[in-house]
C-alpha cells in the first residue's frame, strides 16, 4: 500500500511538472522589423519605412521610448514635431493573436533646422565604382530656387561642394569601404538634414562596376514626368497616371510616397495599395532613362484616401 502511494505521488509530480512546462511555453513571436531608414524629414514631420515582416498583422510604433502610433502599413509619419530635434524611433510587429516581436534596431531622425531650411536629398546611391573612384548621385525631392548648392560628407567630414546632383569621389584606396551623405545648402547658409547614408566599397585593382546594371551614362536627364495625377481612390488604394512626351529613352519610372521609394514600372499609370483610410498621402514621379540617368522629379500630388466603404473613380485628371 505504501509503495501505491508513493508511485502516486512520484506520478502526480511528473504531471504538475509536464503540466507546468506546457502552461509557461511562450507562444510564438513574430520577426522584428528590420531596415528602419528615414525618407523624408521637414522642420516639424519625420517620415521613414522599414522591411516588411510577413507574419506582422500591424506595427507598434514607439518615438523615445513611448508608443505614438500603430499601422498596417510599412510607412510612418509622424508630425507635429519640434524643429531641429533628433528623435529616436523604434518598430515592433505584431501578429493577428497580439504576439508582438521585439523591438526593432533604434532609427536616429532629425527634424530641420526651420521651416526656410531645404528638403534634404533623397535616394543617394552609386552609379559605380572603380579602385580609387565612386560615382555617387542622388535625387533632390523640390526644385527649389533657394537651394544654392549641396555638401558631400565622406566618413562625417566634409569633402566637396557643388551644385549638381551628381558627383565622382577620386583619390580612394581599393577595396576599402566609405559612408556618405549629403545635405542642401540654402543661400541664407541653412543646411537641410542628411540624406539617407550610403555605405559603399570600392572594387580590387584593375576591376570596375557601373551601378544599376554597368550602363555607360549619356550626361542628359530623360523627360520629368508631368501631370501626375488620380483617376481614383478607395478606402486603401491610390490610382495615379501621369504623362511624358513620348521620350524613346525612358526605360522606366520610379514612383515614391511619403518621399520614400515604393515601386517601379514602365506603365504611365500606378495602382498603390494596402494604405490607410481617410489619410493624407504625398507622391511624384522620377523617369530613368536607358543610360540609368535620372530625370527631375513631377509635380507632386497629395492625395487622400477615402473613408471605409467608399471610393471615387475620376473620367478626367485630378490633382491637389
Amino acid at each position: 500500500m505504501k509503495i501505491k502511494k508513493k508511485l502516486f505521488s512520484i506520478g502526480s509530480i511528473l504531471f504538475f511538472v509536464i503540466l507546468m512546462g506546457c502552461t509557461n511555453r511562450q507562444p510564438p513571436v513574430p520577426p522584428t522589423p528590420q531596415g528602419l531608414s528615414v525618407g523624408m524629414a521637414t522642420h516639424n514631420e519625420i517620415a521613414f519605412s522599414w522591411h516588411p515582416v510577413d507574419e506582422a498583422y500591424n506595427y507598434v510604433i514607439t518615438r523615445n521610448g513611448n508608443v505614438i502610433g500603430e499601422t498596417t502599413d510599412i510607412t510612418f509619419w509622424d508630425d507635429n514635431l519640434q524643429a531641429n530635434t533628433t528623435y529616436v524611433y523604434q518598430v515592433q510587429a505584431q501578429d493577428a493573436n497580439g504576439n508582438l516581436s521585439e523591438l526593432s534596431d533604434p532609427l536616429n531622425a532629425m527634424t530641420a533646422i526651420s521651416a526656410t531650411a531645404p528638403e534634404p536629398p533623397r535616394n543617394l546611391h552609386t552609379m559605380g565604382e572603380t579602385e580609387d573612384s565612386i560615382d555617387l548621385m542622388w535625387v533632390a525631392l523640390d526644385e527649389d530656387p533657394n537651394v544654392s548648392h549641396y555638401e558631400i560628407f565622406r566618413d562625417g567630414v566634409l569633402i566637396h561642394s557643388l551644385s549638381e546632383r551628381r558627383w565622382v569621389d577620386t583619390g580612394l584606396n581599393p577595396q576599402t569601404e566609405y559612408t556618405y551623405f549629403v545635405v542642401a545648402v540654402n543661400f541664407d547658409g541653412e543646411a537641410s538634414i542628411p540624406s539617407n547614408e550610403l555605405v559603399i566599397s570600392t572594387v580590387g585593382i584593375g576591376e570596375r562596376t557601373e551601378g544599376n546594371g554597368g550602363h555607360e551614362h549619356s550626361g542628359s536627364l530623360p523627360t520629368t514626368p508631368r501631370n501626375l495625377h488620380t483617376m481614383g481612390e478607395t478606402e486603401n488604394s491610390v490610382d495615379l497616371m501621369w504623362s511624358d512626351s513620348e521620350d524613346d529613352s525612358i526605360m522606366h519610372y520610379q514612383i515614391f510616397r511619403n518621399g520614400i521609394y515604393i515601386a517601379t514600372t514602365t506603365n504611365r499609370r500606378f495602382l498603390d495599395t494596402g494604405l490607410e483610410p481617410e489619410t493624407e498621402y504625398h507622391y511624384f514621379v522620377i523617369s530613368v532613362s536607358h543610360s540609368h540617368d535620372i530625370s527631375e522629379q513631377s509635380n507632386e500630388l497629395i492625395v487622400t484616401t477615402a473613408a471605409v466603404g467608399e471610393s471615387t473613380e475620376r473620367d478626367h485628371p485630378h490633382g491637389h
